[in-house]
């Protein structure tokens, strides 16, 4: 779906103070594009916005992460040219300890992201 047929779509987003993330990134997108928001609801969490959606109140921006819910009620697109808006991955470990289970699982989530951005 491109980011001009959601002109005037009432939007339903998440706020979390002091991490604009996403949002942030997807309003940046649609005012590069000319495309108005009209924000009717803020919420505290997204599975409120998806509720909120399901109950006719609007659409909102999830990650893809978040498609299981309500799958009976909603539908869920991919929005086009969404690169200009993703949400960084961060891997916190404790720096003191040394175990390979997780050094490897660093490597593999590492090698994985390097092939996500060439496109694999």
């Amino acid at each position: 779906m491109s980011l001009k047929r959601l002109a005037g779509e009432p939007f339903i987003f998440v706020r979390r103070p002091g991490a604009a993330g996403m949002y942030a990134d997807f309003v940046r997108a649609c005012e590069a594009q000319g495309v108005q928001l009209r924000v009717v609801d803020e919420v505290p969490r997204m599975v409120t916005a998806i509720n909120l959606v399901a109950a006719g109140g609007g659409v909102t921006l999830v990650p893809a992460s978040m498609q299981c819910y309500q799958q009976e009620s909603v539908r869920y697109c991919r929005v086009a040219g969404d690169e200009a808006f993703r949400a960084p991955l961060h891997i916190v470990t404790k720096s003191a300890v040394r175990n390979p289970a997780v050094e490897r699982f660093r490597e593999t989530v590492l090698v994985f992201a390097e092939r996500s951005r060439e496109g694999y």
